[in-house]
């Protein structure tokens, strides 16, 4: 499918989820602002066209999925077919609508779902929202230690040179900030689309300008929850610093560059900012009720690198307190080896030096 050919789909999918815009202007330019997106969006439809006659209109088919589900945010996903409004007679549509609409992974046994580093199913007996609220978790900061944190273990050249750690893009938000410790390799997923964050926020703060939204009132205005939204937004800033971190910076250039990714991660987001960062493990849950768990995950990967090559392997092994305490016993045991040894050695040294002075060669022994 050409670029000019998939334009009509692009608004027709951007309409369903945002709304239309006021004029084709800006229509057009939210259309280059969210290039990648709509790549996005052309990638997850392929997998509707497996054994489907070429005349069915998968496009309208997504459509009809994406208003099914902001209209039915608190449906059971077994029943959302059975709904007399409901124009959608794929399932596989739904979920495809779920992993264009809000970015995140949604696979069903029969169904394709494409670029995930995890794999989430939507259960039969869930809401929308619950799924939501079950994939992004939010933790408490209850029973975490107030440890001091260093936010520049964060940065993604400091996770590269103490951890050994690679930033790979993903376009499931569900997959941002998961660590994957391989043979040989460690990689860290980063959600790509800074472009579609911002701009949900943008209809999210349209709609309440304190950005309150709950699950189900987001899914509504076809977004995910606002304090998710504005929490991840506020991780590119610790991986990738505005200031001071001139490394970083030019990791995230060459990254973008390479990767052809989204150039909005260049631009910093001074404005979800807050004025003290995290300074303890507790403030960190905290301010990152999301991300808290994946961030403390790197916290302890920089202070304590997994192994990944077989000389890693067998020394991490061999840390243990047990082998410990037989090395000990081992260096023990050499130095009272050694020790008996050295005092023969001077006995012996002790004994000639007495046979010279003593001059008497019919002595015994010398």
């Amino acid at each position: 499918m050409s670029e000019i050919e998939s334009r009509p789909d692009d608004r027709k999918i951007a309409d369903a989820i945002w709304g239309p815009c006021e004029t084709d202007m800006i229509a057009s330019g939210r259309e280059r602002r969210l290039a990648r997106f709509f790549s996005h969006c052309a990638l997850q439809r392929l997998s509707l066209y497996i054994n489907r006659p070429s005349t069915v209109d998968i496009a309208k088919e997504v459509v009809d999925a994406i208003r099914l589900l902001k209209s039915s945010p608190l449906t059971q996903k077994d029943l959302l077919l059975k709904q007399a409004s409901s124009e959608v007679r794929n399932m596989a549509t739904i979920e495809c609508a779920v992993r264009m609409m809000l970015m995140t992974e949604c696979e069903s046994e029969g169904t394709a779902a494409i670029g995930s580093a995890n794999v989430y199913r939507w259960g039969e007996s869930e809401t929308l929202a619950d799924y939501l609220d079950r994939i992004y978790t939010q933790s408490t900061p209850r029973d975490v230690p107030k440890d001091a944190i260093n936010l520049m273990s964060f940065r993604c050249h400091v996770l590269a040179r103490d951890a050994g750690i690679k930033i790979q893009q993903t376009e499931k938000l569900s997959d941002h900030l998961y660590l994957r410790c391989g043979p040989r390799t460690k990689v860290l997923f980063v959600f790509s689309h800074k472009a579609f964050l911002e701009h949900s926020r943008k209809m999210l703060k349209a709609n309440q300008p304190g950005l309150s939204q709950n699950t189900e009132e987001a899914i509504v205005l076809g977004c995910l929850p606002a304090k998710l939204i504005v929490e991840t937004i506020r991780t590119y800033n610790l991986l990738f610093p505005p200031i001071g971190s001139a490394k970083s910076k030019k990791l995230l250039r060459d990254w973008v560059k390479r990767e052809r990714l989204d150039e909005s991660l260049l631009s910093p987001s001074f404005d979800n900012c807050k004025k003290e960062p995290p300074k303890t493990l507790y403030d960190l849950y905290e301010d990152f009720p999301y991300w808290a768990p994946q961030l403390a995950r790197l916290l302890e990967e920089v202070d304590d690198p997994t192994p990944t090559t077989r000389w890693e392997r067998y020394a991490e092994r061999r840390k243990s307190h047990r082998h410990t305490y037989k090395c000990a016993i081992a260096a023990l045991v050499v130095a009272a080896v050694s020790g008996t040894l050295a005092t023969l050695l001077a006995a012996v040294q002790v004994w000639i030096s007495y046979c010279d002075w003593d001059k008497n060669d019919h002595k015994a022994l010398c």
